[in-house]
């Protein structure tokens, strides 16, 4: 989070400073200003964010650290813990999600851009080279399909199978915090914060503050997650926890 951070307050300041060039060049209201003034307040935000909620948190990187309880983790901090079967087929599962949500929002942008060329060619005047708009609109279609696709991969999907070819995921101990961010939500931990890919535990983690959450390192998969006394309050599907 803090390197997008970084990426949109560099991207901020370059706007403001060829701001008056695009005034002058471009006749571009000075009402444009808000954009890269709104890319300055999210990128300090994704820095704060990013920095998790314990400054100089302790933290452990040992496979073997790994505890069967609430007192065999650390204070605050976070550990490895070996990738057992059952938190692999919890991570296999939200990379097939992925998948899965891939190809219906790639065949929900070829669908629409087809039928816009459609409606486009029937609602205008007969022109025997109408019917070309159609081809437009589905490589639009296809275009955006895409890109977008090529995004979930990069940020999605490819973390997690990064994850399925690891050999440990990560218990993270200490405060808890939820942060609304448009119609997702970023998980604040200890040392550490990371956006949540769907809205899976989301509202078993309103209910907690402190307690210890099980995640993969890179795909940022919520496996598990306890409260302050060592109760379970979420498990993700497939995944049997080894404290339950």
């Amino acid at each position: 989070m803090r390197i997008l951070g970084n990426v949109l307050l560099v991207i901020a300041v370059l706007c403001l400073v060829l701001f008056p060039y695009w005034i002058i060049t471009s006749n571009m209201p000075v009402l444009a200003l808000l954009f890269p003034f709104l890319l300055l307040s999210t990128g300090l935000r994704f820095r704060n964010w990013g920095r998790g909620l314990v400054r100089d948190a302790p933290s452990s990187s040992s496979p073997g650290a790994q505890g069967t309880g609430a007192a065999d983790a650390p204070a605050v901090g976070t550990v490895e813990i070996p990738l057992s079967p059952q938190a692999s087929d919890a991570i296999a599962r939200q990379c097939a999600q992925a998948k899965k949500m891939v190809w219906w929002i790639a065949g929900g942008a070829l669908a629409l851009f087809f039928g816009l060329g459609v409606l486009f060619v029937n609602s205008g005047p007969r022109d025997p080279d109408a019917h070309k708009m159609i081809y437009v609109f589905g490589a639009m279609g296809f275009a955006l399909a895409f890109l977008v696709g090529a995004f979930q991969w990069l940020l999605i999907i490819r973390p997690i199978q990064n994850d399925l070819a690891a050999t440990t995921y990560l218990r993270t101990t200490g405060p808890i915090q939820l942060v609304f961010i448009r119609n997702g939500y970023m998980l604040r931990l200890a040392d550490r914060s990371f956006l949540l890919k769907n809205k899976d535990g989301v509202k078993q983690l309103k209910t907690i503050d402190w307690g210890t959450v099980d995640h993969s390192p890179t795909g940022h998969v919520v496996l598990a997650a306890w409260d302050r006394q060592g109760n379970c309050v979420y498990v993700a599907p497939g995944n049997v926890a080894d404290r339950l």
